[in-house]
């Protein structure tokens, strides 16, 4: 997983501005049937990263 933080907050820069990420860029692989997609992707959802990624 990739991430880009905004550190003006984080090295007290600027204190208005909040301390998160501007973009998460999540990778990975997964050997499997290709059955078995439906359910690795309704899996997924139940991910934090897919939560954040999705709203």
């Amino acid at each position: 997983m990739e991430g880009d933080i905004g550190l003006n907050r984080f090295l007290v820069l600027n204190a208005a501005v909040p301390n998160s990420y501007t973009e998460i860029r999540p990778r990975f692989r997964v050997n499997a049937r290709p059955e078995d997609l439906p359910r690795i992707r309704e899996l997924a959802e139940f991910s934090p990263v897919f939560n954040l990624q999705s709203n």
